[in-house]
Parts: C-alpha cells; structure tokens; sequence
C-alpha cells in the first residue's frame, strides 16, 4: 500500500559559552553565542513496500558573536601568552557572522527486505566549529609549539550525495557507500611560524577554502566460526582543493585506511583479541 508522511516544525537554539581564564594576575574572558532559528519539513512518499522517497528543506537564520576582553597592551605584550593573543588585529575584538541559507534534502530508498537496502542521498548540510577550534586562549606549555583556536572561524557548507548498501547476508553483515561532496570554507589544521623572543611554531584551525572530495567506505562484519568474530572497515577518500588561502594549500590529495579486528570467545566469557591498521 502507498503511504504518505508530512513533518513540520520550528526550532531554536541558543549556545552561549563564556572562558574565563587568568595568567600573570592578568583576567582573559572569551564570550561566544550563537543563535538559531529554522523552520523545517519533511515530505515521505512510498509508492510500494520497497520503494520510497523524502523530500525535506530546513531554513536556518544564525547570528554568532564573539568577544574577547583583557587589560593588557597587545603592543607591548610582556610574555609568550600575551603574545599569542596579540596576533589577532584589535585590542577588545568584537566578531560577528550572521546567514540565512536553506538546506534542501532528497533521499530515496529501495529496500529488498533479507537482501538488504539501498539509499540515494542529496541535499546541503552545515558543519559548525566545534569548542576546542574557536578558543582563543594559547596553549604555551610547550616551549616552541603553541596550540590556539581561531574565534573567526565560520561554519562550513557542504552539498554531498551519497549511494548506500547495507543488509545482513548469509556469510555476515555488509555496508558500503559512495560519496562525493563539495565544501566551502572547510575548516582544517594550519601551522605557521612568528617570532617572539624566538621563534614559535603556531598551530590553529582555518577555513582552508573550497574543497571537492569523493571516496568510498566499507564494512563488514562475518562469523566464519562459532567462537571467531572478523570485523573490517576500510575507506578511501580524495580531496582537490579549487580555492584557498594560501597558494601551496591548492592541489589534490588521496589516502586509504583500513582496519581489521579478530575476536575469539573463549569459554568463561574469555575472549582473545587481536587488531591491526592500514593507512597511506
């Protein structure tokens, strides 16, 4: 029979996340907020038991702002922490990064019952930054490497679609997916060197630019014996990186990972485990 569903809603969200931190007597407090209002649907349609499609768009308006607030003299800072900080452009910054945009999803779906199912996924996508990449406050325990957040950092957008399998064969259980994807401002590691009272190597997060990737990832999971569980993953990926900050980051890169794990159950709920990786 064909069946139909329709979902609606209204959502907001409010973050607010203050970092009070003192050094040499000397009060640091970092403010962040974001704020979030979106409203969504969701439109199911099944034309049989085993195929189907979903329709869904979610629209998003964001306003994040953060704030940095110190008495020191980023002009004349007087040790390692206070340089660090004085990187940033202005004394007291203030930064704010507001959008609207509309996030559309379409997905459809065969499933073959005991032979397992397939899904077709479209749709756009936001990967927001997460604590540790916003925080401003340096890391200076490590007498030339310094790790400090970027509080400038935006979200970034990703349109990707997807091909997936997954289902419980006779000889075990099987994922496999497809992918490709376009991302702007994708947020990445980035390490530079400034010079203080020497030279410091600086590690930070950025918005790298615009990255195309695609790849293919796998799983699978059988019992060739009573007592013997086999586990593999595996994933390949290659990123082409059209827009970026810096000159050198632009290119094409490629790895491969995979991972296997051996269990065998003893008697006594004993069990011996044995792993391995792979990685290029």
């Amino acid at each position: 029979d064909k069946k139909s569903q329709i979902e609606v809603g209204l959502k907001y969200n409010l973050l607010e996340d203050i970092k009070n931190q003192g050094y040499n007597d000397n009060p640091f407090e970092f403010d962040y907020e974001d704020s979030r209002l979106s409203t969504y649907f969701n439109i199911g349609y099944y034309f049989s038991e085993s195929f189907g499609m979903q329709f869904g768009s979610r629209f998003e308006m964001s306003e994040t702002e953060s704030t940095l607030d110190h008495m020191i003299n980023t002009n004349n800072p007087q040790n390692t922490f206070e340089w660090a900080l004085s990187l940033y452009d202005e004394d007291d910054f203030n930064y704010n990064y507001d959008y609207e945009r509309v996030y559309p999803s379409l997905f459809f779906l065969y499933d073959m019952k005991q032979r397992g199912s397939f899904k077709l996924e479209f749709g756009r996508r936001i990967n927001r930054p997460w604590e540790g990449a916003l925080n401003p406050f340096p890391d200076v325990s490590d007498p030339t490497l310094i790790h400090q957040g970027n509080p400038y950092l935006k979200p970034e957008d990703i349109y990707k679609w997807e091909l997936s399998y997954s289902g419980r064969l006779k000889f075990g259980y099987l994922s496999a997916a497809i992918f490709s994807s376009e991302v702007t401002d994708q947020i990445d590691r980035y390490k530079y060197s400034e010079s203080f009272d020497q030279e410091y190597s600086i590690l930070t997060w950025i918005n790298k630019g615009k990255v195309e990737s695609k790849g293919f990832e796998l799983q699978f999971m059988t019992r060739p014996l009573p007592m013997w569980d086999l586990m593999l993953w595996g994933t390949y990926w290659n990123n082409n990186t059209l827009e970026a900050t810096e000159e050198d980051m632009l290119g094409e890169e490629s790895g491969f990972y995979a991972h296997i794990m051996s269990k065998f159950n003893l008697n006594n709920d004993q069990e011996i485990q044995l792993s391995g990786g792979f990685s290029t």
